[in-house]
């Protein structure tokens, strides 16, 4: 028989936040995707303005999520064999030097479309570890089992206010003070997230032998997400509306300048 272990506790949208370091990790949390989209959105102008062209946008989003594609494989390994916290707090470090080198570049007028899409590559790659290892970090910071879906569902809400008010800071700072201030202001974001991780009390991780075979455990996810069909069906019904939802990216600049008549 099925036993179910969790208890009785009446639940409420916000259960989770009764727990410190989840409520400290919200806050960073919202502050640096904040300041991820800002940047997203200034991302696509910059690169439409430059070329004047939509395919170079998509190239932009090709080059962005091929490179997360790449890393992310390894993030799951990589949260089990190492202390989570540490990774999130080196990932965002890096996050942070390539925003504001790219921010300074374009403010002192080194609009190099290479140096762009170079600084993406770099950013990709970090995300592909980032973004796993960011969502399984919130098991860490929940004290009771039972309130694990309400954070889940609380990150969603999170990101979904930023995708909100980052673009629409987006639309204000880039006619105003360009799209290198848009990425400046992300490097700093950065800032929260690393402050947050820092001052929190971690509790202990246990951790996978590092002598287990890397290319191994791979091959067993891989094997896991496409031969069970409940988790196959998610990938494929997450990848059909990932395919359709990007090119909504690529079109947005260019009905805004053509359509809408917006400049930068």
């Amino acid at each position: 028989m099925l036993t179910h272990h969790f208890n009785n506790e009446p639940q409420t949208y916000f259960s989770a936040l009764s727990s410190p370091n989840y409520r400290l990790f919200t806050v960073g949390h919202f502050i640096s995707n904040t300041g991820y989209l800002i940047e997203t959105i200034a991302l696509h102008w910059l690169v439409y303005r430059l070329t004047d062209s939509a395919m170079f946008v998509g190239i932009l989003l090709f080059i962005n999520q091929g490179t997360i594609f790449l890393t992310s494989p390894f993030s799951g390994i990589l949260a089990d064999r190492f202390a989570r916290y540490k990774l999130l707090i080196i990932t965002n470090i890096i996050a942070a030097i390539t925003s504001l080198v790219l921010g300074l570049a374009i403010v002192m007028g080194f609009e190099s479309l290479w140096f762009i899409f170079l600084t993406q590559v770099i950013g990709g790659l970090v995300r592909g570890i980032d973004n796993p290892v960011r969502n399984t970090f919130v098991n860490d910071l929940i004290e009771k089992p039972e309130h694990l879906v309400n954070a889940i569902s609380l990150n969603s809400s999170i990101f979904n206010v930023a995708k909100i008010i980052g673009p629409a800071i987006a639309a204000i700072l880039i006619p105003w003070a360009g799209e290198g201030v848009c990425f400046l202001l992300n490097g700093v974001s950065f800032v929260s997230i690393i402050v947050v991780l820092r001052i929190m009390n971690h509790k202990p991780q246990d951790l996978s032998p590092k002598q287990t075979n890397v290319w191994g455990e791979i091959k067993e996810g891989f094997e896991y997400a496409f031969g069970y069909s409940p988790v196959r069906c998610i990938i494929l019904f997450v990848s059909f509306i990932g395919l359709f939802n990007f090119s909504l990216n690529v079109t947005l600049p260019v009905y805004a300048k053509q359509v809408l008549e917006g400049g930068g």
